[in-house]
C-alpha cells in the first residue's frame, strides 16, 4: 500500500500542480492515473487531508470570449430558467433560476455563426457538462424541428422553442 500511495502521491501532486498552473491538458491524464489506487489506499490517503493552512493567491490575466449576453438572458427567459432536457432549475441566492446556455459547437473553434440562436441550448449543469465532456449528445431533426438528447443510445426528445423557428 505504501508504494500505490507514493506513486499515488505524485500522480496527486502533478495533478495540482498542473491545475494551479492552468494547463488542464496536463491535469487530467495525472487525475485519471489516480483511478488505479484501491480503495484501502484512497482512504488511508484522504485521511491525512483534515487540515489545509490558508489558500494561496494568484493573479492571472486570461482571454475569454465575447458572448452575446442579451440572446442567452433571452433563451433563458423563454425557458423559465429551466434545462431543455430535464425541466431542472433551482433558486439561486439572490434570485432567480439558474441554469446554463451551451453551445452545440463550441465557441472555441473562433468561428463565425457560432454564438446564434440555433447553435445554444439552455441546460442544467450537470447536462451542460455532459454535453462538454461527451455522454451526452444532442440531435435536431430540421424536417419537424425536434431536439433530442442521446445518453448512453438513449434518445430522449428535448424542449425545443427556438431552434430552427
Amino acid at each position: 500500500v505504501l508504494e500505490e500511495l507514493a506513486a499515488v502521491g505524485q500522480d496527486f501532486h502533478s495533478a495540482v500542480d498542473a491545475f494551479g498552473a492552468g494547463d488542464d491538458a496536463a491535469a487530467v491524464p495525472a487525475i485519471d492515473r489516480l483511478d488505479r489506487m484501491s480503495e484501502k489506499a484512497l482512504l488511508e490517503s484522504l485521511a491525512r487531508y483534515v487540515a489545509s493552512k490558508p489558500p494561496d493567491e494568484r493573479r492571472e490575466i486570461t482571454n475569454r470570449f465575447k458572448r452575446n449576453l442579451k440572446l442567452v438572458r433571452d433563451l433563458k427567459r423563454l425557458y423559465e430558467g429551466k434545462c431543455q432536457i430535464c425541466g431542472f432549475t433551482f433558486e439561486k441566492n439572490r434570485g432567480g433560476p439558474y441554469c446554463e446556455a451551451a453551445h452545440l459547437d463550441r465557441i472555441s473553434l473562433r468561428e463565425a455563426d457560432l454564438d446564434v440562436k440555433d447553435n445554444i441550448v439552455i441546460l442544467c449543469p450537470n447536462h451542460h457538462k455532459m454535453l462538454d465532456h461527451g455522454p451526452l449528445l444532442i440531435e435536431f431533426d430540421p424536417a419537424t424541428k425536434e431536439l433530442f438528447a442521446v445518453i448512453a443510445g438513449h434518445r430522449e426528445e428535448m424542449t425545443n422553442k427556438h431552434i430552427g423557428f
